[in-house]
């Protein structure tokens, strides 16, 4: 399974709505330069969190350019947990919606985290980068992570009503 998959499959499973699970893929292709960052492939972190000394971590990874230290994970999917928790903590806070089906575009995700200090870069210029991940990733991974939420159903009454018609057509 590729990374953006993998990406998904957590978040969803840790109880994101699809759209949701589907930014933070889009946000974690955009912090890592398309997972292709030595925080990401050295210390599977998918949005450069700092080590603070959390749980979900497995300790300090390597050096910021601040002086601290990225945390290291055990997995990209203890990552994802991470991004998870911190979505329930800003929650419990009230600043995210109580219910996370009502974030329904990527401008208001990306002014959420902001909302909350996650980035110093413009709304404006932060939305446009998970855009260009969405445009990027989108086909594919749609279809890809979709199968993996169980989309395989719907996928296989597509391709079934496609014979059907083919049968009838041709």
């Amino acid at each position: 399974m590729d990374y953006a998959s993998r990406i998904y499959a957590k978040a969803y499973a840790d109880g994101m709505p699809a759209l949701l699970a589907s930014f933070i893929v889009y946000q974690a292709a955009h912090e890592t330069a398309n997972f292709s960052s030595n925080v990401f492939l050295s210390c599977n972190n998918i949005n450069g969190y700092k080590w603070i000394g959390q749980s979900t971590a497995a300790g300090p990874c390597l050096r910021s350019p601040e002086g601290d230290y990225y945390a290291k994970y055990n997995s990209i999917e203890d990552s994802v947990h991470e991004q998870t928790l911190w979505i329930r903590r800003r929650q419990a806070e009230g600043k995210f919606p109580a219910n996370l089906n009502d974030i329904t575009s990527i401008e208001q995700y990306a002014q959420l985290l902001k909302n909350c200090d996650w980035y110093g870069d413009t709304v404006a210029h932060y939305t446009a980068g998970l855009y260009t991940w969405m445009n990027y990733l989108g086909n594919y991974f749609m279809t890809a992570a979709g199968a993996a939420a169980g989309g395989s159903v719907l996928l296989a009454i597509i391709v079934l009503g496609y014979l059907a018609y083919r049968k009838k057509h041709f």
